[in-house]
């Protein structure tokens, strides 16, 4: 059920100032760092200095061979199923980047080239410079790393809409520049 229907709020896609999700299954749309970098609007402009601040720091700690506090940083980058973007069939059940499959794309990130050559410097270039990571695991990254800055939003937008909110809900980690 999209989330218009599910709050009654009458309204169309073009209407909304957010994705009318599907709340059972996934929407095929991914967040870009790079489009986010690129817009202009407050919002984005927000959301664009979280990244960047999360990514220097990633860096600033692989560079000072803070190893295990960069993989500890990175562990956090899971799939956010709550927003149901992604690709999965079904129910939103995405795999993002947790568990093994982060410490095999940090170890993909340490032995990168492009780490050491300093050319990986935006989040969105782990698209091409490491092996096994595409735009749905960049937009789960960067789902993480917005996260205050998606909830924030969404508080405006349920407190536009007269949406009742519910009080002390688990978030999952998000990064505080």
């Amino acid at each position: 059920m999209k989330l218009s229907a599910l709050f009654d709020l009458r309204k169309t896609q073009a209407e909304l100032d957010f994705i009318d999700i599907d709340t059972a299954r996934d929407t095929p749309l991914y967040l870009d760092p790079h489009l986010i970098g690129a817009s202009q609007h407050p919002f984005a402009e927000q959301c664009h200095s979280t990244i960047s601040s999360f990514f220097s720091v990633f860096l600033a700690l692989i560079g000072d061979g803070a190893k295990e506090q960069a993989r500890e940083l990175f562990s956090n980058l899971n799939e956010p199923n709550e927003t149901c973007l992604g690709s999965s069939k079904g129910a939103p059940r995405g795999r993002g980047v947790g568990g093994e499959n982060a410490d095999d794309i940090f170890e993909s990130v340490l032995n990168s080239r492009a780490i050491e050559t300093g050319v990986l410097d935006h989040l969105e270039d782990f698209r091409i410079f490491v092996h096994g990571v595409g735009k749905d695991k960049v937009s789960d990254m960067t789902t993480n790393i917005i996260r205050a800055n998606l909830i924030e939003y969404t508080q405006t937008q349920c407190d536009l809409h007269g949406i009742a909110m519910t009080d002390d809900v688990p978030t999952g980690a998000y990064w505080v520049p």
